[in-house]
């Protein structure tokens, strides 16, 4: 998508004009294998890569001295991991789903170019990275018009640095009534290693990725109550409140 701009401060007189514009990309392969080994054991493996990013540019030319200055600043994310999971049919009451993945990924967070009569720069801000392994498990119980999950992750990141550990729990309950009706609460923890952030440069809007930095990981608990139900034939509606708290949030210094 690009944008064509002309600045008039005065009446019709131009002094300069930019041509703008922003490109993303995003590019996802992946190879999954599913194997039934009995009628109450599933298993599920899958590779995949992906890429992710995008590109602003701007081109500036002053009217008066035919000055032309070309700006393009780029960033990237590429991904690639692994994940095995295997679900098994317990009792019609009962069953369990566990597993364990491993990721990798890299970060370009910002490369810049600049170009006008003369000179010609490229600043590189070199690559970040982050390494993901987890462990998960999750337990789900059915009784009846009730329904319980209880689950349990454990992770370990790592971005070139610095090594993290972070056990996340997580407890939920619901209830189903009438034609499509219920209500559940839950109690979830997460952590998130991984942060998008968007940041101005000479006008321009540059949105990129980096992993956790320092000594601790951004961590939340959150309690949530909710319902849904269908007030009439066709309609469906859903009300859900939370409480989260949330520490260690990252500070951005521009």
């Amino acid at each position: 998508e690009r944008d064509t701009h002309t600045f008039s401060p005065t009446y019709d007189e131009k002094i300069s004009e930019a041509n703008a514009g922003i490109r993303y990309g995003n590019t996802a392969v992946s190879l999954r294998l599913n194997t039934v080994i009995n009628s109450r054991l599933f298993w599920n493996n899958s590779i995949y890569y992906s890429y992710m990013g995008n590109s602003n540019f701007s081109k500036n030319k002053i009217l008066s001295t035919g000055l032309e200055e070309y700006v393009n600043i780029r960033s990237r994310l590429d991904e690639g991991g692994f994940k095995s999971i295997v679900q098994q049919t317990i009792s019609q009451k009962y069953s369990l789903t566990y597993g364990l993945e491993a990721t990798r990924q890299l970060f370009k967070p910002q490369r810049f170019h600049y170009e006008s009569p003369g000179i010609e720069r490229d600043t590189d801000y070199g690559w970040l990275d982050l390494t993901t392994a987890s462990l998960f498990v999750n337990k789900n119980i059915q009784l009846g018009k009730y329904e319980i999950n209880a689950g349990l992750r454990g992770s370990v990141y790592y971005n070139g640095k610095t090594t993290r550990f972070s056990v996340e729990p997580r407890l939920s309950a619901s209830y189903a009534f009438g034609d499509n009706n219920s209500v559940w609460v839950s109690y979830t923890e997460s952590s998130q290693p991984l942060f998008s952030m968007l940041k101005s440069f000479g006008g321009i809007t540059m949105y990129y990725w980096i992993p956790f930095a320092g000594q601790a990981i951004p961590h939340s608990r959150q309690i949530s109550l909710g319902t849904e139900f269908s007030p009439a034939k066709g309609l469906d509606v859903t009300v859900e409140v939370y409480y989260k708290r949330m520490r260690n949030l990252l500070m951005v210094y521009d």
